[in-house]
């Protein structure tokens, strides 16, 4: 089977599912990158075969395949790639040494906090029940990644009070990537009301082209979770009244 894709393409390996996936097309989306999107069920464990193995034997997505053969994973790295091989807009990784540092900081830090709270509770509220219907998010366990989602939203609140966006004021691929982090949690209705920069910072980047279509397989679990939604939500309501 012929995985490469065709002359001055890249073939983009993932499941819209999956908020690093969905990064890199909305990368490649604004930028007109030349791109495939090949889809993995993982569902169906497409991402456990030997063929899958061979592009990335972490056994993850998204996987990146240059029409060379040459072959990447982890998103970050893909969307760095991206945006130095091919003629992207200079705000979502300039070419001056400092302002990449801050991005690079940025993206680092989405992956050692930001989505060590973030993506816990999604899977946790909604992925894990729509898998096993009788599972239910425990008080413990929300309390647990809440906190830490809590962390990290304070400090981008502080961040973003001075500057518009996480590493400056244009957006990067960081704010990319960490909005699809936090878009995610639109399905169990979350707001971001206590946290006001943050809140701005969303709507600025809601407002870019692409979002919308990026997660529309995403919004539209909205109508086939509200069970998984209020028990999230009352939970809530129970960590906040007993101030945990």
């Amino acid at each position: 089977m012929n995985l490469l894709p065709s002359q001055g393409k890249v073939v983009i390996f993932g499941h819209k599912y999956s908020q690093p996936t969905r990064a890199c097309l909305w990368l490649c989306q604004l930028n007109q990158i030349p791109h495939e999107f090949r889809f993995i069920d993982l569902s169906r464990g497409q991402h456990r075969t030997p063929e899958f193995a061979r592009l990335n034997p972490n056994l993850k997505v998204p996987v990146m395949l240059d029409s060379d053969g040459f072959t990447l994973y982890e998103s970050h790295t893909i969307m760095r790639y991206l945006c130095q091989k091919f003629n992207v807009a200079t705000n979502w990784y300039p070419s001056n040494l400092n302002q990449r540092c801050k991005i690079d900081s940025m993206l680092d830090w989405h992956h050692t906090t930001l989505r060590i709270g973030a993506a816990p509770l999604f899977r946790d509220t909604i992925m894990r029940s729509l898998i096993d219907p009788s599972y239910n998010l425990e008080l413990k366990q929300l309390i647990k990644t809440y906190n830490q989602l809590k962390e990290a939203l304070n400090f981008m609140n502080e961040l973003l009070a001075t500057q518009k966006y996480l590493a400056n004021d244009q957006p990067s691929i960081a704010d990319l990537s960490s909005v699809c982090e936090l878009a995610q949690l639109k399905v169990l209705d979350f707001s971001f009301e206590n946290w006001v920069h943050v809140d701005n910072w969303f709507k600025n980047l809601k407002a870019i082209e692409g979002f919308e279509e990026v997660h529309d397989s995403i919004f539209r679990m909205h109508s086939k979770v509200s069970q998984q939604r209020q028990h999230f939500q009352n939970l809530l309501s129970q960590m906040q009244n007993a101030n945990l």
